[in-house]
């Protein structure tokens, strides 16, 4: 798929309407409880002065959260322009532009142009990637210290729901797809290329897992 029909895609799914009405109940109500997990990991580690890679950021829980805690600066990548304008509104409100960098498109396109960070981060990501081979294997080269990710648990009824889902989509003429990858290929791939679990978590249908990368 090449990029433009992508982002056209990734646009017309992932809007700026929904991205607002995120970000308002982020405001109001805190993170979501599917994305508390891995925030609430990350926090656990000694991140403070490190920098941030978040892949697919949307409205940018995980940066100001981890801001909070001291991380030096962030590269947020996004399909979404929509997403991508909501997420930069709010980082001038919180005077974060000096730690902020930005980038439009998709990742697996730009990594080559992406700098390496500390901690990597893909929340509820890789599952809206039909090549999540790539997807993680670029994504992880360019993580020092950690990376992260959460996506659907590769279950049963996980499956079926994802399955309705698609069905719907087709009936609707959507070509968005969400995919059930299966997570024991993901990890197979990290621990070949120098990771080592050290947390994992679930949350209903979600799964985070966080690793480390070996000395």
């Amino acid at each position: 798929m090449s990029q433009d029909c992508c982002q056209k895609m990734y646009d017309d799914f992932f809007g700026q309407k929904m991205a607002q009405k995120q970000l308002k109940q982020y405001l109001k109500k805190g993170v979501r409880k599917n994305s508390r997990p891995m925030i609430n990991s990350l926090k656990k580690l000694p991140i403070e002065g490190n920098t941030l890679l978040d892949i697919g950021g949307g409205v940018g829980q995980i940066t100001f959260e981890l801001c909070k805690e001291g991380i030096d600066q962030v590269t947020h990548i996004d399909l979404s322009s929509g997403y991508l304008k909501t997420y930069l509104d709010e980082v001038e409100k919180r005077n974060l532009k000096d730690r902020v960098k930005t980038m439009l498109g998709d990742f697996v396109d730009l990594h080559e142009n992406v700098p390496s960070s500390d901690i990597v981060t893909l929340d509820k990501v890789i599952c809206c990637y039909e090549d999540y081979e790539h997807l993680v294997d670029y994504s992880s080269a360019k993580a020092r210290k950690w990376y992260a990710f959460t996506v659907p648990r590769d279950v049963w009824w996980v499956k079926a729901v994802q399955q309705l889902g698609v069905l719907i989509q087709k009936l609707r003429k959507d070509p968005f797809r969400p995919y059930v990858h299966p997570v024991d290929k993901i990890e197979t791939r990290l621990e070949k290329s120098g990771f080592r679990k050290i947390d994992q978590q679930y949350r209903r249908a979600w799964m985070t897992c966080v690793f480390e990368r070996e000395a």
